[in-house]
């Protein structure tokens, strides 16, 4: 009864006073109506809002994933709407009919506002979706992914703190440190790299690993 009283009354952002009086079936009656709050909201959700689409995962770009990687591993409920102004794009058509991707060439923060009409119900679904093919991909592709360590984890022996505090050097510029490989040192090309299809990039580390070139 009083966990009822106290969630209508931030509902309401009313004193809890004002509910003091009320009837206990009318109460009761009101709060079979805010059972969408101890439940997450459907996993469906629209591949279309307004005049922005849905970038397909298997397009996302480098510099897309490393960005979306911040706002995931931060906190992807509280950066949903950053997540959705990347994932959500405008399209075109060229004169053969294939669809062009609205380049990413923004500023996620600038496009959070486009979503605030959109009821969460729109979008949420997509964030267990996104989840699951990122696991995927990192998954597949953990052989080329800098490890990350604890550190709490008490080294001893004085190589393997000397190792270990170059690994940690690593995973720290571990995104750096790869559009850096695949710039062959050339920072003039690190648009075109970012720009690459995520997966693309990913296929030419595991071909250079194999064969070692």
């Amino acid at each position: 009864m009083q966990y009822n009283t106290d969630l209508l009354s931030i509902l309401c952002d009313l004193p809890i006073e004002d509910f003091d009086d009320m009837e206990f079936d009318e109460l009761q009656d009101i709060t079979k109506q805010l059972k969408w709050m101890t439940s997450e909201p459907s996993k469906h959700y629209s591949h279309k809002l307004g005049e922005l689409k849905l970038k397909p995962f298997v397009d996302i770009t480098l510099g897309e994933f490393i960005t979306l990687e911040a706002f995931v591993t931060d906190d992807y409920i509280k950066n949903l709407r950053n997540i959705c102004a990347i994932l959500y794009r405008k399209t075109s058509t060229d004169e053969w009919g294939n669809i062009i991707t609205e380049p990413y060439k923004f500023k996620s923060s600038d496009r959070v506002h486009l979503f605030d009409d959109y009821p969460i119900t729109s979008v949420f679904g997509l964030i267990p979706e996104y989840l699951q093919f990122r696991q995927n991909f990192l998954d597949s592709h953990s052989n080329l992914m800098t490890e990350s360590f604890d550190d709490d984890d008490e080294v001893v022996d004085l190589e393997e703190r000397k190792e270990q505090e170059e690994e940690k050097k690593s995973s720290k510029w571990g995104w750096e440190q790869l559009i850096w490989t695949m710039c062959n040192g050339d920072l003039s090309k690190f648009d075109a790299i970012t720009d690459t299809k995520l997966v693309l990039i990913f296929n030419f580390l595991a071909m250079r690993k194999e064969l070692e070139i």
